[in-house]
């Protein structure tokens, strides 16, 4: 077998250290022999290799691998087993530049350390361009494009038929971009949508029912062992929407499955997944994986093991939620759901803490919400007031009328969601509403939901500096000292205050 190869640079996630039009000098090695710093050639599909530098090597013989150039590791470990080789030397315009050995090789720990802290030529460059787009002035807001509007009536019921004048394409994109494709299959049957498009549109319904079958699949098998050890656990957002909201498996795509449990039970459930064959995550503890499924454990649904500060936003606790919750289906026993009140209230929290960033999360909630009736909409105002959740309601509402049409009836007491909420928080809601960019405007918000300043205070500064462990988690699983990890957050919180500062400054003087 041939030891050493040539491969063809193409790609930019290793600029400068490697460049468009370079050949590299492969070596084939023993998984063994790669040390932290090597950049290794990786498959990346059919046909397709790529160069990554080596961060870290866990003890189960996997690799954390990296861009240069990128600012967070690539998305899981790599078999280092699988690796096509170790890049020896780089042929650049009729020069040799050896990389594995010289000035280069001796330095590779250091590269692999400022490529862990994003601060490598490529990264800065990459954080500097993210920047400035962010400065740029925005034009005077335009009308929403045809497609995204179309889009939004379609799930909020407000249509009656296809629109012919539409780049058929562009509204796939959009609706594949926001999840909503297999769910906008589904509404737009009979529609007199063109055929081309209705396929499109099934292979992503097909798509992610079968990806929710493997899913819910995992959900019994789990549910039997729980059974058997006598434990309890909830499963929120997609989970515990499928078959209420979402009675059609492929509506609604499940990324992984969220689950929460008892803080004192935990160890008894993370011993229950590794006895299935379940895999923690190295840099993130909290995810479990077997073959396609992923498994989030939570002991909150604020993730306060997390961020301790975030407590206050949830002040009754988990336990009315617990004591509450039903069966996640009747073929189900120890798996269950928040009723569908808090179920409400939960999701629009989540909501808030990711700046209303996704459209079907929005979406999750209106399909909770229509077609109830009144006893319903008194239980959820009754319940927001138990939970401390009447502010992210009144946001929501306030975000599904004005994006949706979608209203509370007047009856509930929630039909006017803007009713007690400040002219400053009515403004930052219509930046979303006119789709324009919300960046991390939603951490704003949860300022007022906070009581005090007190504990807005603490809130503030743990999310930006939280604890060792989980900062360096935020930062892609980062090593190092505590000087180093804690310099690379403050530089990423510089950049998010600024660009959220400008965001807030151009959403706040732009006209609606």
């Amino acid at each position: 077998m041939e030891q050493r190869f040539l491969v063809e640079m193409s790609g930019y996630s290793m600029h400068p250290f490697l460049r468009p039009g370079d050949r590299l000098l492969v070596r084939r090695v023993e998984p063994g022999s790669l040390r932290r710093g090597d950049v290794v050639v990786l498959a990346n599909g059919p046909g397709s290799l790529v160069a990554h530098r080596l961060l870290r090597v866990l003890p189960d013989g996997r690799g954390i691998t990296k861009g240069d150039a990128l600012l967070r590791p690539d998305p899981a470990p790599v078999d280092l087993r699988a690796a096509a080789g170790r890049v020896e030397a780089v042929i650049r315009r009729g020069r040799i530049i050896p990389v594995a050995a010289g000035t280069r090789g001796r330095l590779k720990s250091l590269f692999a350390a400022l490529s862990s802290l994003g601060l490598t030529p490529g990264a800065l460059r990459l954080r500097a361009k993210l920047l400035v787009q962010s400065i740029i002035p925005a034009r005077e807001p335009r009308e929403r494009d045809p497609e995204s509007a179309f889009i939004l009536a379609v799930l909020g019921g407000r249509l009656d038929g296809a629109e012919g004048s539409l780049d058929w394409s562009r509204m796939v994109e959009i609706a594949r971009s926001e999840q909503v494709a297999g769910l906008l299959y589904c509404l737009l049957e009979d529609q007199g949508v063109p055929g081309p498009v209705m396929e499109e549109l099934a292979r992503f319904h097909h798509s992610a029912a079968a990806g929710n079958m493997a899913l819910l699949g995992a959900l019994e098998e789990l549910d039997r062992e729980l059974a058997i050890e006598g434990l309890d656990v909830m499963a929120l957002k997609g989970a515990s929407l499928m078959g209420t909201a979402y009675p059609r498996l492929g509506m609604r795509p499940m990324g992984d499955l969220d689950l929460v449990v008892r803080p004192k039970e935990r160890e008894l459930f993370e011993t229950l997944l590794a006895r299935l064959g379940y895999l923690p995550d190295p840099v993130h503890p909290h995810m479990f994986t077997k073959a396609r499924v992923v498994v989030d454990l939570h002991t909150h649904a604020l993730d306060t093991e997390r961020i301790g500060a975030r407590g206050p936003l949830l002040p009754s606790g988990m336990g009315p939620v617990w004591d509450a919750a039903l069966p996640l289906g009747p073929e189900f026993f120890r798996i269950k759901r928040p009723r569908d009140a808090d179920n409400v209230l939960l999701l629009a929290q989540h909501l808030l803490k990711h700046s209303f960033s996704r459209l079907f999360w929005l979406v999750d909630v209106m399909r909770l919400l229509r077609g109830r009736d009144g006893p319903f909409w008194g239980e959820l105002a009754e319940r927001a007031r138990v939970l401390g959740q009447e502010r992210p309601l009144a946001y929501t509402l306030y975000l599904l009328e004005g994006l949706f049409g979608f209203r509370a009836p007047p009856s509930s007491g929630l039909g006017l969601p803007s009713r007690g909420l400040s002219g400053f928080e009515r403004r930052l809601l219509d930046i979303k509403v006119r789709g324009e960019e919300f960046g991390l405007l939603g951490n704003v918000l949860l300022f007022f939901c906070l009581p005090g300043w007190r504990a807005r205070l603490a809130f503030g500064l743990e999310t930006m500096f939280p604890k060792k462990p989980v900062m360096a988690r935020d930062l892609g699983g980062v090593r190092g000292p505590h000087g180093l990890v804690f310099i690379r957050r403050l530089a990423n919180v510089a950049v998010l205050l600024a660009g959220s500062g400008l965001i807030l400054l151009r959403g706040l003087t732009g006209k609606r």
